[in-house]
């Protein structure tokens, strides 16, 4: 027994480090596609959208790793929660980088260097998206519960930007808002992408709390307010 335990410990640290690298390759998406937003680095761009697709099979590589983990060890209890999460964690991982995608793709169609100074909130966007990311994960590896919910409280601080983003292209509107209309629903969609990934972190630390104690946060809050209301 001992040294099946030992197999299925170190198949799933494998599984682990396989997510960990995904983290890392999306963390780098949302450092290049902020660097090419501030540098105004087309060169960026086409990195973020090459990294995508090795994203994309990174995905598909490790989720067929955890299907082929749970055929043969048939986990049960936290253990299966454990993998279960593994695959909701990777798909999240999948949508932010597909965000960091969208991100170099609307830059790439903003006119000029004058609008995009509009977008000078974007480096402190990206540094919490990065956080959110890299804390995540870690909440996983480490089945660190406090650190997941230290993370979703950490939403706050991108919603917070991205409001006051949000009322920055409004003004940016009134001035002239025949030229400038389009450009700013472009760099509305920026922003909107920045706090999608926020909102992604926040669904990967939700599945950590529920790999931990078997409960998702979210849908015991919603259950919660359904019995008050009854």
């Amino acid at each position: 027994m001992g040294q099946l335990r030992k197999r299925y410990e170190t198949e799933l640290k494998k599984i682990k480090q396989e997510i960990i690298a995904m983290c890392a390759l999306v963390e780098q998406q949302i450092a290049d596609c902020t660097a090419a937003i501030i540098n105004k680095d087309e060169a960026l761009i086409a990195k973020v959208r090459e990294t995508e697709i090795l994203v994309d099979k990174t995905e598909d590589f490790i989720e067929s790793k955890c299907y082929f983990f749970l055929l043969r060890e048939q986990p049960v209890a936290q253990d299966l929660r454990d993998i279960f999460v593994g695959i909701k964690i990777i798909a999240e991982l999948e949508r932010i980088g597909d965000q960091a995608d969208d991100i170099a793709a609307v830059f790439s169609v903003i006119d000029s260097s004058e609008q995009l100074n509009r977008l000078n909130f974007i480096p402190q966007m990206g540094k919490i998206a990065s956080q959110m990311v890299r804390g995540c994960v870690d909440a996983y590896i480490k089945n660190d519960i406090e650190k997941a919910l230290a993370i979703i409280e950490k939403d706050n601080e991108m919603d917070t930007l991205y409001f006051a983003a949000q009322n920055n292209l409004k003004d940016f509107i009134i001035e002239n808002a025949e030229q400038n209309t389009q450009q700013a629903l472009l760099m509305l969609m920026i922003i909107k992408y920045y706090e999608r990934i926020g909102d992604h972190a926040v669904n990967i630390c939700e599945w950590v709390h529920y790999a931990a104690t078997g409960i998702n946060p979210r849908h015991a809050k919603k259950y919660s307010n359904n019995i008050q209301q009854g």
